[in-house]
C-alpha cells in the first residue's frame, strides 16, 4: 500500500532492481589468491581480470553449489584487490531460490574441496566464518632438481611450475583433509629442498 493506493509488488523497482531481485539470498566469500597482484586486475574486462576470474569461478562455484545443493546466478559479483602484493578476492553469490545462508561450515567445505594451489586456504572467510585450519610443515628434499635463483622468487614461472608439481604429489595425503599452502624453497648440500606448508582441517 502507498497511502490509499494499492500497488502490485512485482511493479516496484529501484535502480533497475525489483523486489524479487532484492530478496534473493546472498552469500559472500573472501580469500587470498597466491598470484602477484597486477594493477590491471582492478579493471573489469582486462585480460588478467578475465583469466583469473575464470580460473577462480571454475573452482569455487561448483563447490558452493554442492554445499547448498542449489545453483547460484551465473555471473556473481567478483572483485580483486591488492593483499600485500598478492591478490585479494571477494565473491558475492545470489541464489534464485531460498537457501539456508545461516548454515555454518561453508568455509571449511571450500577448504576441503577446492584443489587449486593458488587459493590460500588459511585466508578463506565465508559469510563471516573463517576456515578452521591447523598449520603444519613438512620438509621434503628433491634430489636431481637443480636449484636456481628463480625458484626463490614466488612470482616466477619456475616457482609456480614446481609448486603445482608439489601440490600433485601432496594430493596422495589429501584423503585426511589436507590442504596446500604456498611453501618456501631453499638449497641444501645434497640437492634441492622445499618446505611445503600444509593445512589440516580441525
Amino acid at each position: 500500500m502507498l497511502g490509499k493506493l494499492s500497488l502490485a509488488e512485482n511493479s516496484l523497482t529501484s535502480d533497475g532492481a525489483d523486489l524479487i531481485t532484492l530478496a534473493r539470498e546472498t552469500i559472500s566469500i573472501r580469500f587470498t589468491a597466491m598470484k602477484p597482484f597486477l594493477p590491471q586486475l582492478l579493471v573489469r574486462g582486462s585480460v588478467p581480470f578475465v583469466l583469473l576470474e575464470g580460473q577462480i569461478l571454475q573452482q569455487v562455484t561448483p563447490v558452493v553449489s554442492g554445499f547448498y545443493k542449489a545453483s547460484p546466478q551465473e555471473r556473481p559479483l567478483l572483485l580483486f584487490s591488492n593483499a600485500d602484493q598478492w591478490v585479494g578476492v571477494y565473491i558475492e553469490y545470489k541464489f534464485q531460490t531460498p537457501v539456508p545462508t545461516h548454515l555454518q561450515g561453508l568455509a571449511n567445505y571450500l577448504a576441503q574441496n577446492i584443489r587449486d594451489p593458488i587459493l590460500q586456504k588459511s585466508s578463506i572467510v565465508a559469510n563471516g566464518e573463517k576456515a578452521e585450519l591447523v598449520l603444519s610443515e613438512v620438509w621434503l628434499q628433491i634430489l636431481g632438481q637443480p636449484h636456481t635463483k628463480a625458484l626463490e622468487d614466488r612470482a616466477s614461472p619456475e616457482f609456480w611450475a614446481l609448486q603445482g608439481q608439489l601440490s600433485r604429489w601432496v594430493k596422495c595425503w589429501d584423503e585426511g583433509g589436507w590442504g596446500r599452502g604456498p611453501g618456501g624453497m631453499g638449497m641444501t648440500a645434497q640437492g634441492f629442498s622445499t618446505a611445503v606448508t600444509l593445512f589440516i582441517l580441525s
